[in-house]
């Protein structure tokens, strides 16, 4: 219990984002460092079996074949970092610029949102970077391949919650959302038209608990987790368009866990619990307050609206969704009426931040009926992995799979492009 409460609500303190747009080419390999010094003593089994244990396979020869080609027939990739952190930096992030490096990538850049935009906004700011970028890739590839007609496309990699904004920049471009809280913006894809494939990992399309939990910054049952303050993550607009779905995870009252989950977009559900921008000490502090909570609710409702109407992608465009089940991943908290504090009653198979049903936006909702997923994201591939979501990078398998797909994987566009699977 303690490993798990620390893993999900620790980690939520990690869901905030900071940093601003930034361009970054592929980073120098770099040497780890050197052991401590000290008197280790040698497992001569441990060293047996590692003499004895078979060395990794090396790539096959179509792989390393699709590694050497370069020019505009590969892709460029953005790396988002991880998403909604404090700090401006994450290994997941810069991982993923290593291994891509590794592949032989030289076009790479990093992404990072503004944290005082909510998704939206960031999205506009994405579509401002992309379409800078590929001007200057233009450029570039018509000085380098004069008699090759350019037309360049991105490959997007986004770990966590940075996944919700590839996603909506798919679907409706740069657009921001209505000022009237209630209309949609058109659902075009027309970020579809510098996109062609998208890595997400781990990302929870129907919200996340975590979140919610450091949002409202209440006492945990765990000892051992952090007391975490609501009232950073309660002020990021973004936060509140993570809020979960129902496959997300729910929140019920404690003295009636069997009854209708509470509805987390509502205003004075958060006012009758004193929740974020409700608590009484924070609305003295900052008069705007409760009006700020009603527009990031009313935005986060908008915002959810238009993440889960159905729709298909042009062909060019593919998603590829890795999840993580390998740790038991808060599904329903219980929450005391009195005293805020929360507790866990049920589990679901998760990554310890985002449920698999929650990244795999499967609307069934626990029920065994219909025998198929429901989903308004048609993906190209999940692959399924058992671990928890800091182990998704460490995995030689998901990097593998991850390459496969950048690499050699065609969408659509690109089976036309380079004739393939023809006759």
């Amino acid at each position: 219990m303690k490993t798990i409460f620390s893993a999900l609500f620790a980690g939520a303190a990690m869901l905030l984002l900071a940093g601003c747009v930034s361009v970054e080419t592929a980073p120098a390999a770099e040497t780890a460092p050197a052991a401590p010094a000290g008197n280790a003593v040698e497992n001569p089994v441990k060293k047996e079996a590692e003499k004895a244990a078979p060395a990794r396979p090396s790539r096959g020869a179509a792989e390393e074949e699709a590694i050497r080609f370069a020019g505009p027939g590969r892709n460029p990739v953005v790396v988002f970092d991880a998403g909604f952190s404090s700090k401006p930096a994450d290994p997941e992030c810069g991982g993923a610029m290593k291994q891509l490096a590794d592949a032989g990538y030289t076009e790479l850049f990093r992404f990072s949102c503004d944290p005082k935009l909510d998704i939206p906004g960031n999205a506009a700011k994405l579509h401002e970077f992309l379409s800078g970028l590929r001007a200057q890739l233009q450029k570039k590839y018509a000085e380098k391949y004069p008699k090759t007609k350019c037309d360049i496309r991105f490959d997007l990699f986004a770990p966590g919650v940075s996944g919700l904004l590839a996603r909506y920049y798919l679907r409706y471009g740069g657009q921001l959302l209505p000022e009237n809280g209630i209309s949609l913006p058109l659902l075009d894809w027309r970020g579809a038209g510098l996109v062609d494939k998208v890595i997400l990992v781990g990302t929870p399309s129907d919200g996340t608990l975590g979140v919610f939990a450091e949002m409202v910054g209440r006492t945990l049952p765990d000892p051992a987790a952090p007391v975490l303050s609501g009232v950073p993550a309660a002020a990021s607009p973004a936060a509140y368009q993570m809020l979960p779905g129902v496959n997300g995870g729910t929140v019920h009252y404690a003295d009636a866990p069997d009854g209708p989950a509470l509805d987390l977009f509502d205003p004075a559900v958060w006012s009758a619990n004193r929740w974020g921008l409700a608590d009484p000490a924070v609305q003295a502090a900052s008069k705007d307050a409760a009006e700020r909570l009603d527009l990031y609710l009313r935005r986060a409702r908008q915002f959810r609206t238009a993440m889960d109407t159905p729709a298909q992608p042009p062909k060019n465009v593919a998603l590829f969704l890795f999840v993580g089940n390998g740790v038991p991943t808060a599904s329903r908290l219980l929450v005391d009426r009195r005293t805020g504090r929360l507790s866990i009653a049920d589990y679901a198979p998760g990554d310890g931040r985002a449920t698999v049903a929650s990244a795999r936006f499967d609307r069934r909702g626990g029920k065994a009926e219909p025998p198929f997923s429901q989903s308004p994201i048609l993906w190209q591939a999940v692959t399924h992995l058992p671990v928890g979501y800091a182990d998704y990078f460490r995995s030689d398998s998901f990097w593998d799979d991850v390459r496969y797909y950048l690499l050699m994987f065609p969408t659509d566009r690109q089976r036309e492009l380079y004739h393939l699977n023809r006759k």
